[in-house]
């Protein structure tokens, strides 16, 4: 996914560059999106919300993610005030 790094740089591993370890250590990472399996977080759509902060002169944490979508794709939309 465009602006995430294998799960391994940001975790408690921080793991660099392409090594095995940068996909996941434990059970858990590996099976992340972001690692070597198919599982989607929240956090993953940490880039969508900071780009469509951008267009929109807001603040990322004015965008809400959800992932009730019958497809579970992240889907930004705006916080109801």
């Amino acid at each position: 996914m465009l602006g995430l790094g294998h799960v391994g740089h940001g975790g408690k591993h921080n793991h660099v560059g392409n090594e095995a370890q940068a996909y996941g250590v434990t059970m858990h990472e590996m099976q992340d999106v972001m690692g070597r399996g198919s599982q989607r977080h929240l956090w993953h759509a940490t880039p969508w919300q900071q780009a469509v902060a951008a267009f929109t002169d807001t603040k990322p944490t004015d965008w809400l993610v959800s992932m009730n979508g019958a497809s579970g794709a992240h889907v930004p939309t705006p916080l109801r005030r």
